[in-house]
């Protein structure tokens, strides 16, 4: 039985080991940190009597890699799915308008979901209307040196439809500006959300937190699997011989008894334990966005749906949480230097812009996470690289979001890695 050992306890290294033990090959898992999951993950919190996530996340029907991995470990089972596609946006003084497919009837239901959605003119529906018609013919190839904005200016969106719809759309999967992201991964994403049938937009909500939903199966999996997963152990260097690795340095051992090895940690970690000489200047490829959360306790919920986004609003996504509720504002470089104070007064004035019923008074605790690099930028630079990666060096073969999968920085693309590395060692 062949030997794999991988390196980063984040999503993407998660679902290699799950994988690999899957198709009957030995695992080690190594973890610098106490703590799988990377940047996904839970807290117990003395504010709050549940458990916090870091951050939230919508997981969707075309989200497969993720689904088979929830699937092999056991955690399908705090998912719940949305009937039907349905997303409440809020205007300012409490509106609220439903983008909601109300039936299976597909395509027509997504249709009539855009043409009842009166957050914008009808006018400026049929615009969109004709956005996806058209954008069924559409090869991303020939928008590859376009932003998001350019390409939406080009197929006739004006500010209102970009402002209402659009930003939303755009920041919520990119966690960027349609300034800055690259068209060709927006038109991608968009074709598979909304034209892989009815399955592929629905939501997908967690009844549970993140440790339990993508972690807590997995070590049980693992374990169950005699899998070794090696905590607090920091890998310092990757050897190279003849193209090939031939001994990891940890700040524990070094390691010689291995086939294979799996590198699932970010463009910068990867850097520094290869030093610089498998990928030359990574670090110039890949910039990152943060994501700001805001977790607030409060007296009385007011609030009926299990999450809303707001419109023309630095608050992208409210999450009903019940006892508590999660504002997440993504591309959140303006927060970053911002005391805690300060932030939740602003979103506490923000909300009662959207919602006229809150009060700071409901307000019993909160909790400020940031995570200043929570998603790389898929600019036309970073893409134009992943379009060329190649995952597969010697023995060495690499996962992370920011591997060649096609998606942007998000769960379903660490999770597709992990799959892919182990696919391409399976191959040989």
């Amino acid at each position: 039985m062949k030997k794999v050992i991988v390196i980063g306890g984040g999503l993407s290294g998660l679902s290699s080991a799950v994988s690999l033990l899957k198709n009957g090959f030995q695992v080690e898992l190594l973890e610098s940190s106490p703590k799988l999951g990377g940047r996904t993950y839970s807290l117990k919190h003395p504010k709050f009597d549940n458990m916090i996530d870091n951050g939230q996340h919508i997981l969707l029907g075309c989200y497969y890699a993720t689904l088979d991995y929830l699937n092999t470990i056991g955690s399908e089972q705090f998912l719940s799915k949305q009937k039907f596609l349905k997303i409440p946006f809020v205007n300012k003084g409490g509106k609220v308008s439903y983008l909601n497919s109300e039936s299976d009837n597909y395509p027509l239901n997504l249709s009539k979901a855009i043409f009842k959605f009166d957050a914008l003119s009808m006018r400026d529906r049929i615009k969109v209307i004709d956005f996806f018609l058209d954008l069924f013919f559409v090869d991303e190839n020939d928008h590859k040196n376009q932003t998001v904005e350019q390409f939406l200016i080009e197929k006739k969106q004006n500010s209102q439809i970009i402002s209402h719809l659009w930003d939303i759309l755009v920041i919520g999967a990119l966690n960027t500006t349609i300034d800055k992201a690259d068209a060709a991964i927006f038109i991608r994403i968009l074709k598979t959300i909304f034209f892989e049938g009815n399955d592929a937009s629905s939501i997908y909500m967690a009844s549970t937190n993140l440790n339990d939903l993508f972690i807590n199966n997995a070590v049980d999996y693992l374990n169950n699997h005699h899998g070794i997963i090696s905590l607090n152990e920091t890998v310092k260097e990757l050897v190279f011989e003849n193209e090939k690795i031939t001994k990891i340095i940890t700040d524990k051992r070094e390691i010689l008894e291995y086939d294979f090895v799996i590198t699932s940690i970010p463009p910068y970690a990867f850097q520094k334990i290869t030093n610089n000489k498998i990928i030359p200047n990574l670090d110039e490829v890949f910039s990152y966005s943060p994501i700001l959360n805001v977790h607030i306790k409060l007296k009385d919920n007011i609030f009926s749906e299990p999450f809303y986004t707001l419109l023309e609003s630095d608050i992208h996504w409210i999450f009903n949480k019940g006892k508590h509720i999660t504002l997440v504002t993504s591309s959140a470089e303006k927060y970053m230097g911002m005391d805690y104070n300060n932030i939740i007064g602003q979103f506490c004035s923000e909300l009662k812009n959207y919602f006229p019923i809150f009060d700071v008074s409901m307000i019993l605790d909160f909790l400020v996470i940031k995570e200043k690099r929570a998603t790389f930028i898929p600019t036309k630079k970073t893409e134009k690289f992943r379009k060329n990666f190649i995952n597969n060096y010697g023995n060495l073969f690499i996962a992370g979001d920011w591997v060649n999968t096609g998606l942007p920085s998000t769960i379903e693309s660490a999770i597709l890695s992990g799959q892919m590395a182990v696919n391409s060692i399976g191959s040989i």
